[in-house]
């Protein structure tokens, strides 16, 4: 009636191979990120500032570097008489996921900086738990 065959050895030698490489695989892309600290980190590849009259434009394109996505919540030029201004931010999108990159326009009127020198930018961000961490960066005025 009923043959007593079962799967071929080069079957299960197979099937088990594909299960290991199946769970390392599980493990590396699902376990294991979730087992890492959150990171943060932004870089910057460009800081402009730009005096016009009286108005101050801060140009900055932003990289996450980090792990987990960020909002730029405020940014703040130091001026001359070394105090942080706020600058307001111009840009719709705040938003900076993993990984990617985001150019943001500030505007600021009245803050006393002079052309050719270097200035600090800090920009402010917040983490989606709610945390803030600020970055600093730095630009030279220039004047058109």
């Amino acid at each position: 009636m009923f043959t007593k065959k079962g799967i071929s050895q080069v079957m299960v030698t197979v099937l088990l191979t594909v299960i290991g490489i199946a769970s390392v695989l599980l493990f590396w892309y699902v376990v294991l990120p979730m087992l890492q600290p959150s990171q943060i980190g932004l870089e910057a590849s460009r800081v402009d500032i730009t005096i016009k009259d009286s108005n101050i434009l801060v140009e900055l394109r932003l990289f996450n570097i980090g792990n987990v996505d960020l909002d730029v919540t405020s940014v703040y030029l130091l001026d001359e008489s070394a105090n942080y201004k706020s600058v307001t931010i111009e840009s719709s999108n705040k938003h900076i996921p993993a990984g990617s990159s985001l150019s943001i326009t500030c505007k600021g009127k009245g803050i006393n900086i002079k052309q050719g020198k270097t200035y600090k930018v800090k920009v402010v961000v917040t983490t989606p738990d709610g945390s803030e961490q600020d970055f600093t960066f730095y630009g030279v005025a220039k004047k058109i």
